[in-house]
């Protein structure tokens, strides 16, 4: 049982988001809350070292052709798990030895298997929102299957009055934003939006009329834009506290 609601100085910045209005946050998942990106990572290279023994040619290569390919067929397709039978046969036909990648992708479907981590600060951080009776939602950008299975692995799905699960085959925009919002009767300028990505959470939370706090990506992908004015932007999770401090 966390006891952060009950610290004076967390205590303050609660009163400070009553303040200011607000009584809903809502969060991003992937990256946000749970490390996912390291998934995609440690996975993709594992496969990566696989074959190259096999073909005795170099694994970075294979890892940047891996990533390159997933980045294209991302930005044609989404975020559909689907998009990997492509990349592997894409990249097997490249290396002329299609069955043996075949025959490995079940390396990489542990992307979708192994537990994430969960971020520091997450769990005692929700845990006190909760407890001082704020609405908590999260809009995620990934197959609805695994976005459950990833909040019941991280034990945080208890803490959600509401999840909302953006079509994975165009990009996350604020009229998923706002479905999370409607779902439990809050306005957007009675919310903060918190989450890694400038395209998909945080310039869809100003158009909204909603505050944002910034924790940006390990993925250049979702790096594109602007910052607009007004954003509170952080290194990670744990410092959520010190934006709310920003927050105007």
């Amino acid at each position: 049982m966390f006891e952060i609601e009950k610290d004076p100085y967390i205590s303050s910045r609660h009163e400070k988001l009553r303040r200011l209005g607000i009584t809903a946050l809502f969060f991003d998942l992937d990256d946000t809350l749970v490390n996912t990106h390291p998934l995609f990572v440690s996975n993709m290279r594992n496969f990566s070292d696989v074959i190259a023994q096999a073909l005795g040619i170099d694994p970075h290569h294979i890892f940047d052709r891996l990533n390159t390919l997933n980045l294209e067929e991302h930005k044609k397709n989404g975020a559909d798990p689907q998009n990997w039978p492509i990349i592997i046969q894409r990249l097997g036909e490249e290396l002329g030895n299609v069955g043996l990648l075949h025959e490995n992708y079940p390396l990489i479907q542990k992307i979708y298997t192994d537990a994430p981590e969960i971020i520091q600060g997450v769990r005692p951080i929700l845990s006190g929102l909760s407890a001082d009776h704020f609405l908590l939602g999260e809009v995620t950008w990934g197959e609805k299957d695994w976005s459950l299975k990833k909040n019941d692995q991280a034990s945080i799905t208890h803490y959600f009055d509401t999840i909302t699960y953006a079509d994975i085959h165009i990009p996350k925009s604020s009229a998923d934003w706002l479905r999370g919002m409607n779902s439990v009767s809050v306005t957007p300028q009675k919310c903060i939006i918190v989450g890694d990505s400038l395209p998909g959470d945080i310039i869809p939370a100003l158009k909204l009329g909603a505050r944002a706090i910034y924790i940006p990506s390990a993925r250049s992908i979702f790096l594109e834009g602007e910052i607009p004015p007004g954003v509170v932007q952080i290194d990670k999770f744990s410092d959520f506290y010190e934006a709310i401090d920003q927050l105007r």
